[in-house]
This record gives C-alpha cells, sequence and structure tokens, in this order.
C-alpha cells in the first residue's frame, strides 16, 4: 500500500521517467521503514513487474536468508518499463528521431540503477518446471536455489455430475477448458483458433471450448 508503480500498467508515458528518483528514493525509503517496524521472520515477494529492483534488494540486504520469491512469469529477466519503452522506437520517423536523442539519458540512469541492485535470489518458488528452466537460462538463478511449487487447487469445488458419475467427458467427445485471465499474452486467442483446426482433423463428434475468465 505504501509503495508506487513505475508506470500505468498498460501505457507508459515518457513524461513518467521524470519522477522516478523520487518514487524510487520513496520506495526503498518505505521499503526500510516497513521492515524495521515489523522485523518479519520471512519476507516473500511475487511480483516485481513495474517497481525498481530496489526494493527487493532492500529485502534481502536488511533480511539475508530470508527473502522468498515466487516466480510465475518473467519478471526477473524482464525489461523493466522504462528500458522497453526507450528501447522501442516509435512508428513516427520524426518522433523516432527524437527518441533516439533522449533515449542514452534514461537508459543509462536505468542501467546504473539496475547494476548497483542486482538480486541473489536464494530461495526461489516456481509456478511450474517451465519457468525454473527459463529462470535458470534467462535469468543465470542457480537451480538448487529454486524449487517448483505448483498452484494449489480446492479438489472439493470439483465434483463429478450425476450424470457423468466417473467425471469423464461422454465417448468420442473432447472437452477443452480455458481458465485464467483474458489477455492476449496468455494465449486464449491461440486456444479460439486451435478450434477451427480440431474440428477439421479430429474424428470427435463434438468438440467444445470453455472459456472461464474476465480481462480485455
Amino acid at each position: 500500500r505504501l509503495l508506487t508503480l513505475e508506470s500505468d500498467m498498460h501505457h507508459y508515458q515518457p513524461t513518467q521517467f521524470i519522477g522516478h528518483k523520487r518514487r524510487l528514493a520513496g520506495n526503498l525509503k518505505n521499503t526500510h521503514q516497513t521492515i524495521e517496524t515489523f522485523q518479519p521472520d520471512v519476507i516473500f515477494i511475487h511480483v516485481m513487474f513495474n517497481l525498481s529492483r530496489g526494493v527487493a534488494y532492500t529485502a534481502e540486504q536488511l533480511c539475508p536468508g530470508r527473502v522468498v520469491y515466487y516466480v510465475a512469469n518473467d519478471w526477473p529477466h524482464a525489461l523493466d518499463p522504462h528500458t522497453a519503452y526507450w528501447r522501442d522506437p516509435a512508428q513516427n520517423s520524426i518522433l523516432n528521431i527524437a527518441k533516439q536523442l533522449l533515449a542514452p539519458i534514461p537508459l543509462n540512469i536505468i542501467e546504473r540503477e539496475n547494476n548497483s541492485f542486482q538480486l541473489k535470489f536464494d530461495h526461489v518458488l516456481c509456478v511450474s518446471q517451465a519457468i525454473k528452466n527459463t529462470l535458470a537460462r534467462e535469468a543465470d538463478i542457480p537451480l538448487e536455489n529454486m524449487s517448483v511449487v505448483y498452484n494449489g487447487v480446492e479438489t472439493d469445488l470439483f465434483v463429478p455430475s450425476p450424470e457423468q458419475p466417473d467425471g469423464l467427458p461422454p465417448p468420442n467427445k473432447l472437452s477443452l477448458l480455458y481458465a485464467g485471465s483474458l489477455n492476449t499474452h496468455k494465449g486464449v486467442n491461440t486456444a479460439i483458433e486451435a478450434m477451427a483446426i480440431l474440428t477439421k482433423q479430429s474424428q470427435a463428434e463434438g468438440i467444445s471450448l470453455t472459456i472461464v475468465g474476465s480481462g480485455h
């Protein structure tokens, strides 16, 4: 509740970099004060997207060996919003020239900052084996520092219907389920496009895709 994001979640504005130093100082101060006040046994960090790594770095410095990361996406090796914006060329040729002239300033500042906030990642929980492999390859996190902990499921909420006592779909029927946020990076569009291929190639009499979620 005390931390301030680096930019708007969906639409980065170049003017947002102007307040970066102020936001960073405030976030580091609040992180330090909160840890000093509560003296936690363990600090659990889930997602650092759109926040300076300085927040996690401060936690590691104040609580060495007691910071645990839970990683379900690519944030440990993804570009921060400032770097991503200033590296990306503008669509307008004139604006692109102006952007190329200005870009070295924010890029140099952010690079120096990121180099000073090198995270140790002593304890990392990964949502899947694929995430673990990617972190080892892209973020150079030692395999021995990582463990896979799959998402939990409340099995009591999922019981077979009276018509299907074994919980299985009827013979020759293919029932597919997508459960997740409706955002492009989740791939729900790929699932929909795959339905056309399946209906043409599959020998099943009926194929259904149920989509559960919300988003864009």
